[in-house]
This record gives C-alpha cells, sequence and structure tokens, in this order.
C-alpha cells in the first residue's frame, strides 16, 4: 500500500502514538529511552518501551516476538542501519504495511477493510484513532469494542493532535467509530507535513507519543 493512499489521519494518529519524534531522531530516541529505562527501573519491571517506529519496524522485519538479552541491541542496531538505507517516508510506509491490527491482519489496508469496511484512504479521524490508540497490544485490545483504557489512549492522542494544530472533527466521537455501512464518514484532514519525503542524514538510498501500555513520545512538534 503506497504511502499516499494511506489516510492523513492515520499517519498522524501514528505518529502522535508511537514516536512524536519520529522526523528528528535518527532510528533512536535518547530521551524516550532514557525515560523508559528511569520508569522501569523505578517498578522493577517491563512497564515500557522506549522503540521508535523505526526500531518497531526492524523487529516486525527481521526480529519477531521472542525477547532476549540481546534483542534490544540488536534491534538499534538494525533501526540505524535502516536510517541510513531509506528516505523516512519509506520507513513510514513500511510501517504502515506491516504493523499488526490483530490476529492476522496486518498493515493499515487489511485493518481498515476488516473494521470499518473502507479503504485505508477513507479513515476518518475517530477510526484512525482508535486504531493507533491499540497498537500497544492488538490481540487484546479490540478497535469495535474500545474498553475504558483505550478510550482514555483516544482522548490523550486527540488532545496531542489538537495541540500540533490538527483537530480531530467531531467525529472522533464515540459512534462514529462504527463501520460507515452503519454512519456515513469520509476521511479528512492535513497530510503529515509533507516531510515523509525528506531524506534523513543523506539517506534515501533504495527509496511521533502517548505514555501508556509500552509505548511513549515526547511532545514534539511535527
Amino acid at each position: 500500500m503506497p504511502y499516499a493512499r494511506v489516510s492523513p489521519w492515520l499517519r498522524r494518529a501514528l505518529l502522535t502514538a508511537e514516536d512524536d519524534a519520529f522526523f528528528q531522531h535518527g532510528g533512536l530516541d535518547w530521551n524516550e529511552i532514557k525515560a523508559s529505562a528511569k520508569v522501569n527501573l523505578e517498578k522493577h519491571r517491563f512497564a515500557r518501551g522506549g522503540s521508535t517506529i523505526t526500531q518497531q519496524l526492524a523487529r516486525n522485519l527481521f526480529l519477531g516476538d521472542a525477547r532476549t538479552p540481546t534483542r534490544k541491541l540488536t534491534e538499534a542496531f538494525l533501526a540505524v542501519r535502516l536510517e541510513d538505507a531509506l528516505t523516512k517516508q519509506r520507513i513510514f510506509e513500511l510501517y504502515l504495511n506491516l504493523i499488526e491490527w490483530g490476529d492476522g491482519i496486518f498493515g493499515a489496508e487489511a485493518a481498515a477493510r476488516r473494521y470499518f469496511g473502507v479503504a485505508a484512504a477513507d479513515l476518518n479521524a475517530r477510526q484512525s484513532i482508535l486504531l493507533a490508540a491499540v497498537v500497544i497490544n492488538p490481540r487484546r485490545y479490540s478497535v469495535l469494542d474500545p474498553g475504558r483504557r483505550i478510550e482514555r489512549r483516544v482522548r490523550l492522542i486527540a488532545g496531542r493532535m489538537r495541540r500540533r494544530g490538527v483537530p480531530p472533527r467531531p467525529s472522533t466521537r464515540r459512534r462514529s467509530g462504527l463501520s460507515p455501512r452503519h454512519r456515513g464518514g469520509r476521511a479528512a484532514g492535513r497530510s503529515d507535513g509533507g516531510r515523509g519525503a525528506s531524506r534523513h542524514r543523506g539517506a534515501g538510498r533504495h527509496g511521533g507519543g502517548i505514555g501508556c501500555g509500552g509505548h511513549g513520545r515526547r511532545a514534539v512538534k511535527h
């Protein structure tokens, strides 16, 4: 699925929820890594992750879900290599096509059609933010039947989007999460700034978050 055929709402929502500094870092967000390490040490458990979108892509492409003592180091190494080899837009495009949204549901197009009966390009604000909200654990949390935790994340993501000048329209309210077959809706919103096509550190030879449930990003306007 080409980058341009994914709803700008979904692109913005994912950046806000998962990697607010995506267009500023080189694959690793050191501020987020330090913040996550502090939380995990204080709680004596893995309570918060610090993976960027690039690290998540590296894990999805090469490493899978197995957790080993060296996996995080390998993930970081591969993320830096991906940033050297690909444009930011290409990295994000691959992520959008590989991200899991439920058992056997991979990629924005498959998720949009499975949950809402529309193409990825036609996702509205509410639908996009719901998809972004469940990324923390798409097999545990439901897009179509979001509980209190997911609704709280929806509000957090929508609030951050508004502060970044991307105000979700009234369709972000709970009722608009229904499929257009039950309630009409069209995609709306600005693009994610057009900077996805820019190259990072001369990269491109082949071609931003909410602190909740294992992911978090600092607030950096994009």
